[in-house]
């Protein structure tokens, strides 16, 4: 590799007057960059940030680059989350755009071009989607300014099943692994492509077994801090505080007042507790999220669940948060936006990676209870009623369960009238680990629990485990594939991906030491072969329920009960795979999700803006937790915004229910929040009154805005904009409207909201 300068001065003495601890980052040339005139890049060999295993990061939106150009004069463009400079996009004939549709948000080129990708590491993945049948690209990939490499996409046809759902598919290919760990650019060349070529992301790979330490500066203090050299460290002991048991838990790596970085763990808590018993008082909040969060537009997410209706579930944007209905029941009930579980054997699950969980609740009415059952990770369901209040309340449900995914179920047992009503989850994790004095934080990860496996359950998932659900991520190769119909008694996620096409191939890309993959056939026994990493798996694995495994020929069989078993491969070296499973049987093969057996997992957020509501929540890797000097790197304001995608959504609702299309998730650091929105509204007679309304974490701010028609195909918008005070952290922000007779029409896509913090 070429050798790289530092091109700004060592350090910046100005500095020395800051007393909040900060991160300097010197610049470099992009190496091996074909870039014209491109713009230093952050000497990500020489940045403080700790690195392991597999970083995600999104690509959202881009903009233009001033002031560079391609080899041959074409424009240029970065990611707008890309404070580092390390991304450039070009083109020949057409450039790069953006869009947000029903495939997601996402830039999209529909010609040939380039994709230049810095960074520290071992290599790299490419997160894209297939959302069209019969796809075809040809990619090539330059590493280093090395000879350019074939073509790495898939070789056959692709199955575009996972297009169109309103979301990422977030599918991820290899582009590199098992470089040398160092800083590297590679140089992505589209070639030729049957259709749009979407990039959602990539990912950074960082393999190595240990904990990766680099050099750098930072200020705290009016004291300069220095560590001279790249170390390494175990990823999992060899903590200066703290005592890491089996159940996982929260570290923290940082930097302390002599220049060294060392790393303290908080342990998960010993004894898991439920119900009025769970104690988070070890523990500290990952993340709330708001029922309305599960979903994108769709009519069978949450969305815009309003009555009661048919089953809904939804994935969010990691792959691994999901909650599923199986009657769903959306309302105002006490002036909030509440989900509820309207009759006898009415259930929602949860599944979610953390230690522990609440919900905010409010009971449908005042002076009595109801019964549930709550079952967490498929065990017997505990006893719990409601308590007839009208309030809005956090209810304890789980603490102390080991890291990593978990299901909780909540079932309605009686049938009453004083209704369990939800607005939003509270998930748990191990409280941060305290820092010595005069130390910078610089990253933190959770560490999962010792994998431990379990017995068969469609909610039962093994202890130590990231679940990734196939509808989103995998790539599937074959014209045959469908998405099953929503069953969410039948499979953990609600939906399943089958084939019944002999040699159709589902593959999915993994960093860890194994997996625990979940399926059923249709009708009949369905079968399968297994390979790991290109070649034929046929090594041990372990089988439950009525799973059955044959090494010889990489072959395992499963029935047509719901989730009829599992099938687990451990013992895999640390590092990256790919398992491809390939259907041997006419039988339907339904894939609903595998379990990933990993060893650490971040919830963590690579971006300061959101479209569309898909806030990503985590990587296989390290929380940056660093805080930059503007001299260094320009903090970027927190925004977020959504446009109509469904062309004239209607409603016929006397109460405020969602607006499609119209919900944004904005991360805020605690500064106040700009809302704004448009939405342009046609009413089918006259004297009608339609109103909108923001709404943020499900309770109503601001005033309403009312319009009243004055004939039919009265034709008008609505708008507001309005300053709201929020605290540090996740929150939700949706438009509602209502009609107060007949039906309210948003007219086309005219509509669009927006967040932003200042």
């Amino acid at each position: 590799m070429a050798k790289i300068s530092v091109l700004t001065k060592d350090f910046d003495d100005s500095l020395l007057n800051r007393t909040d601890p900060i991160v300097y980052l010197p610049k470099v040339a992009a190496p091996f960059t074909t870039v014209v005139k491109r713009a230093l890049m952050t000497d990500l060999a020489n940045d403080l940030l700790p690195r392991f295993g597999v970083d995600r990061v999104m690509t959202q939106a881009i903009q233009e680059v001033q002031g560079e150009s391609g080899p041959n004069g074409e424009r240029v463009f970065k990611p707008i989350n890309d404070q580092h400079d390390a991304v450039r996009l070009s083109s020949g004939s057409s450039e790069w755009l953006q869009s947000i549709d029903s495939n997601g948000q996402h830039p999209f080129i529909n010609v040939s071009g380039t994709i230049e990708i810095s960074f520290y590491g071992t290599g790299l993945n490419l997160i894209t989607g297939y959302y069209t049948g019969s796809l075809s690209f040809d990619i090539r990939a330059t590493i280093d300014g090395g000879s350019e490499g074939a073509n790495f996409m898939p070789a056959s046809t692709t199955s575009g099943i996972l297009g169109g759902r309103n979301y990422n598919s977030n599918q991820i290919i290899n582009v590199a692994s098992n470089l040398s760990l160092g800083l590297h650019t590679i140089k992505l060349r589209i070639v030729s492509l049957s259709t749009t070529f979407i990039l959602f992301g990539y990912e950074v790979l960082n393999t190595n077994s240990t904990l990766q330490l680099l050099p750098g500066r930072s200020y705290l203090g009016g004291k300069r801090l220095y560590k001279a050299a790249a170390s390494t460290d175990a990823y999992n002991s060899n903590f200066e505080s703290g005592t890491l048991g089996t159940k996982g838990g929260h570290v923290v790596v940082y930097q302390k007042s002599d220049g060294t970085v060392a790393k303290a763990v908080q342990p998960t808590n010993a004894s898991q507790a439920n119900l009025t018993s769970a104690d988070h008082t070890n523990e500290s909040v990952i993340r709330t999220i708001n029922y309305r969060e599960f979903g994108s537009g769709r009519s069978d997410d949450f969305s815009s669940a309003s009555g009661t209706v048919a089953p809904r579930a939804f994935t969010l944007d990691d792959g691994t948060t999901t909650l599923v209905h199986n009657n769903a029941a959306g309302s105002l009930i006490n002036g909030v936006d509440v989900l509820q579980l309207p009759g006898n054997t009415n259930f929602l699950t949860l599944t979610f990676v953390g230690t522990g969980l609440d919900i905010i609740e409010t009971d449908s009415a005042a002076g009595g209870s109801d019964s549930y059952t709550v079952s967490i990770d498929g065990a017997t369901g505990l006893a719990m009623a409601t308590a007839g209040l009208t309030t809005v309340r956090v209810v304890k449900i789980c603490s102390g369960l080991p890291y990593g995914t978990h299901t909780v179920k909540v079932t309605r047992v009686t049938a009453a009238t004083f209704a369990l009503c939800v607005k939003e989850f509270i998930i748990y994790g191990p409280s941060k680990p305290s820092l010595p004095s005069g130390a910078i934080e610089l990253g933190d990860y959770y560490l999962m629990a010792d994998f431990v496996a379990t017995t068969f359950g469609v909610d039962v998932v093994p202890s130590g485990v990231l679940r990734k659900f196939t509808i989103r991520e995998w790539v599937y190769v074959g014209t045959g594939f469908t998405v099953t119909t929503l069953q969410p008694i039948s499979n953990p996620g609600g939906w399943a991906v089958r084939s019944s096409t002999i040699g159709e191939t589902y593959s999915y890309t993994f960093f860890g030491t194994g997996f625990d993959l979940t399926g059923h056939g249709s009708i009949g026994t369905a079968s399968g072969t297994i390979s790991i990493d290109g070649s034929l798996y046929t090594g041990a694995a372990s089988v439950t329920n009525t799973a059955t495994w044959t090494p010889g020929t990489s072959t395992f069989t499963l029935t047509s009960a719901s989730c009829a078993g599992r099938v687990r491969v451990t013992g895999l070296s640390l590092g990256l795979h790919k398992v491809t499973l390939t259907v041997a049987t006419a039988e339907s093969l339904n894939i609903p999700n595998i379990d990933i057996i990993t060893p650490v997992h971040s919830p963590k957020n690579n971006q300061p803006g959101d479209l569309q509501n898909t806030l990503p929540l985590g990587s296989c890797a390290i929380g940056d937790s660093r805080k930059f000097s503007s001299t260094s790197v320009k903090t970027l304001a927190n925004w977020a915004q959504a446009i109509g995608i469904a062309s004239g959504p209607t409603t016929t609702s006397t109460s405020f229910v969602p607006v499609p299309d119209l919900s944004v998730t904005i991360k805020t650091s605690g500064n106040p929040v700009v809302l704004n929105y448009y939405v342009r509204l046609v009413a089918d007679a006259a004297a009608r009154n339609m109103q909108t309304a923001f709404y943020v974490d499900g309770v109503q701010v601001g005033s309403t805005k009312a319009i009243d028609t004055a004939s039919a195909n009265f034709d008008a918008f609505n708008t507001d904009n309005i300053i709201v005070a929020l605290a540090a952290g996740t929150h939700k922000i949706d438009v509602y409207w209502l009609t107060t007779a007949g039906t309210a029409t948003a007219k086309g896509i005219s509509r669009n909201l927006t967040a932003r913090e200042i």
